[in-house]
């Protein structure tokens, strides 16, 4: 089976199940997706990272949105956290166009999509202006 990551950072050495204590927690009060910064109202499901960071000596409470997940989840193998929508972002620009992972877009939660085919479509709007330039 072939990973359908579009983006891979590869970039924590240690052992994350050691380093982080993840769960999923009903906000109480209004957060900030770390990102796509947008607010998680109260009520919302989201999911709440709690990581010991050995080299800095510093935890880091980490909340994202259900959407942001989602990307997460479905389209990347690892990440840096803030990073996450400009790298698929830029990955998608350089997928050639056999390479979109359609079936990875299909179990992505409705804002998600709205969020990777708003970029397929600004690609192909640029493309576009750009073949009749």
């Amino acid at each position: 089976m072939q990973c359908a990551c579009l983006v891979d950072r590869d970039g924590y050495e240690g052992d994350w199940e050691e380093a982080a204590k993840i769960k999923h927690v009903i906000s109480k009060t209004p957060h900030k997706c770390v990102e796509c910064g947008k607010v998680i109202p109260p009520g919302t499901r989201y999911l709440l990272e709690i990581v010991k960071w050995e080299e800095d000596d510093y935890t880091g409470r980490y909340k994202t949105c259900p959407d942001c997940e989602s990307l997460r989840d479905n389209l990347i193998c690892s990440w840096q956290y803030g990073s996450v929508l400009d790298d698929i972002m830029y990955a998608i620009e350089g997928l050639p166009e056999d390479g979109i992972p359609w079936a990875a877009f299909s179990k992505l939660t409705p804002g998600a999509k709205d969020y990777v085919f708003s970029l397929i479509e600004d690609m192909w709007a640029e493309l576009e202006r750009n073949e009749t330039e």
